[in-house]
């Protein structure tokens, strides 16, 4: 009489620990770009609440004074807490490195406190390819940066993407997807 042998393996082949790699890559590979989605998101978001709460601001100056806030130039930073680019005593909203810059104009500031609430909290920088970086709520009278502007005075807000949640669109970016879009105050 012949005896069979019977073994069983315990262990598991190469394929399927191949299959199973590529399936925990896959699962990764989707969190990730999940996670940054998300996150794009929220900077947009942050953003669109940051410009709306400057054109409040705004508007509510002009109702009690007939007037926007003076500023020294025709494009300031709407709030505090900015990186400081330009290494002065205010931060800047706006930093092409070197060539341009919006910054916070003090006295800009301070006349929007009388109304309400300025943000004070830093903004996260949206990089524009290597040589610039947007953060924050710009109010413009004219142009910046060669900026069109649509007919009166505006508040600029940058957002990732090729569109503007809110507002207009004044430019938009040709090496990454970056857009500025406008808010229009009152004239």
């Amino acid at each position: 009489m012949i005896k069979k042998r019977c073994s069983l393996s315990g262990g598991f082949t190469i394929v399927e620990l191949l299959i199973v790699i590529v399936v925990i890559g896959i699962l990764a590979t989707i969190t990730v770009v999940a996670y940054n989605g998300i996150q794009t998101r929220a900077v947009n978001s942050k953003n669109v609440s940051e410009a709306t709460q400057a054109v409040k601001l705004l508007e509510s100056y002009k109702a009690a004074n007939d007037t926007y806030p003076p500023t020294s130039a025709a494009g300031v930073c709407v709030g505090e807490g900015f990186v400081n680019y330009t290494g002065d005593s205010n931060g800047d909203c706006w930093d092409s490195k070197g060539s341009y810059y919006l910054s916070v104009d003090p006295t800009f500031n301070t006349a929007l406190k009388t109304v309400g609430t300025i943000s004070t909290e830093q903004s996260k920088c949206i990089p524009y390819a290597a040589t610039a970086c947007f953060s924050g709520p710009v109010y413009a009278t004219s142009t910046a940066n060669n900026q069109p502007s649509p007919a009166g005075p505006t508040v600029r807000y940058w957002v990732y993407g090729t569109t503007c949640p809110t507002g207009i669109k004044v430019w938009a970016g040709t090496t990454s997807d970056v857009s500025a879009c406008a808010l229009r105050l009152s004239s």
